[in-house]
C-alpha cells in the first residue's frame, strides 16, 4: 500500500510539473508576441501592427488599449482592413477578458478550443486571438496537452490530491517504521549509477531530479538529456542542432524558439532566485555551453 501511495504521489507531481512547464513556455511565447504588437500599436502605425500579425503563425488577430482604456488598434471608425476584421468581431470578448488580466489571462474562444484568447496588462493592454495548434507546435507540445495545461490547473482534482496522497503515505509508513521495516531511504537514497554533475549541480536521471546547495530541483527527461549533452562536453560550444538532436531527437523539425524557451525555463529551475553560478552559458550566434568549472 505504501509503495502504491508513493507511486501515485510521484505520478501526480510529475504531471503537475509537466503542465506547469507547458504553461510557462506558452506564456513566454505569447507575452513576447503581445509586447511586440503593443509596441507597434503605440507607434501609431496600423500597418506595422498588421505586419506583425501576418508574420506570426500563431496570432490571428489582436487589439490594443492604452493605459487609460482607450482603444488604439484596430480603429472601429475607419474602413476596416482584412486583418482587422477578426479583431473587430472579437472586441467585446477581448474587452471583457482584459479587465481580469493580472498580468495575463486566457480563455478558449470556441467550443473546440482551437483558438485561444490571451490578454496581457503592461500597463496598457493587448489581447491576442491565438491558434492553439500553431502555439503547441512552437513550444514542442501537443494541442491537447497545451489545452490541459492552460485551462485545467484550477479544477484538476489530482492537484488537490497530492498532499492528501502524501499524508496517507506518511500514515501508512508510521507503523512500518515502528517495526523497523521502513528503511531510511529518504535520508540515504540509493546511489544512482547514471548520475552526473555539471558545475555544482548533481543530476539523478533515475529520480528525475537535481540538487544544488540549498536547492532541490524537479527535472523532466528532456531537461536531463540537454544537461547530459552539455555536461559531456564542458567548455565546448554546442550548436542548437546538436541540442535538438539530444533533447528532441533527429526526427524533430528544429525551431530555434522551442529550444530557446526550453533553456529559459530550465535556467529558472536551476537558479530560481538568480543567486547561483551560471550552468548554461549562451554563445550568441552559435549555441550554448557548460562552464569548465
Amino acid at each position: 500500500m505504501l509503495k502504491a501511495l508513493l507511486l501515485a504521489a510521484i505520478v501526480l507531481a510529475g504531471a503537475a510539473a509537466q503542465a506547469d512547464e507547458l504553461l510557462t513556455n506558452a506564456e513566454v511565447q505569447l507575452r513576447s508576441l503581445g509586447e511586440a504588437i503593443a509596441d507597434a500599436a503605440g507607434s501609431g502605425d496600423p500597418a506595422s501592427v498588421r505586419f506583425r500579425i501576418s508574420a506570426s503563425p500563431i496570432v490571428e488577430a489582436a487589439a490594443v488599449w492604452d493605459a487609460s482604456g482607450q482603444l488604439m488598434y484596430p480603429d472601429p471608425d475607419s474602413l476596416p482592413h482584412l486583418i482587422d476584421a477578426a479583431a473587430l468581431r472579437a472586441l467585446p470578448a477581448f474587452d471583457a477578458l482584459r479587465i481580469s488580466a493580472d498580468p495575463a489571462t486566457w480563455e478558449a474562444s470556441d467550443a473546440s478550443g482551437e483558438t485561444l484568447r490571451y490578454c496581457l496588462a503592461r500597463p496598457d493592454h493587448v489581447c491576442l486571438l491565438a491558434n492553439r495548434t500553431a502555439l503547441a507546435d512552437m513550444i514542442g507540445a501537443t494541442p491537447d496537452a497545451l489545452t490541459a495545461a492552460l485551462f485545467e490547473p484550477q479544477t484538476r482534482p489530482w492537484r488537490l490530491a497530492i498532499p492528501f496522497v502524501l499524508a496517507l503515505a506518511a500514515l501508512a509508513a508510521f507503523p512500518l517504521a515502528r517495526r523497523g521495516i521502513l528503511r531510511r531511504s529518504a535520508s540515504h537514497p540509493t546511489d544512482d549509477p547514471d548520475a552526473f554533475t555539471i558545475g555544482d549541480l548533481n543530476v539523478s536521471p533515475r529520480r528525475l531530479s537535481g540538487r544544488r546547495p540549498g536547492l532541490e530541483i524537479d527535472l523532466t527527461a528532456r531537461d536531463i538529456r540537454l544537461l547530459r549533452c552539455l555536461a559531456d562536453r564542458p567548455g565546448d560550444v554546442l550548436s542548437k542542432n546538436a541540442l535538438y538532436d539530444s533533447g528532441w531527437g533527429r526526427d524533430f523539425m528544429p525551431n530555434s524558439r522551442a529550444l530557446d524557451q526550453h533553456i529559459l525555463t530550465l535556467r529558472r529551475k536551476l537558479d530560481p532566485d538568480r543567486s547561483r553560478p551560471t550552468l548554461i552559458e549562451t554563445v550568441h550566434g552559435h549555441g550554448y555551453r557548460a562552464p569548465t568549472t
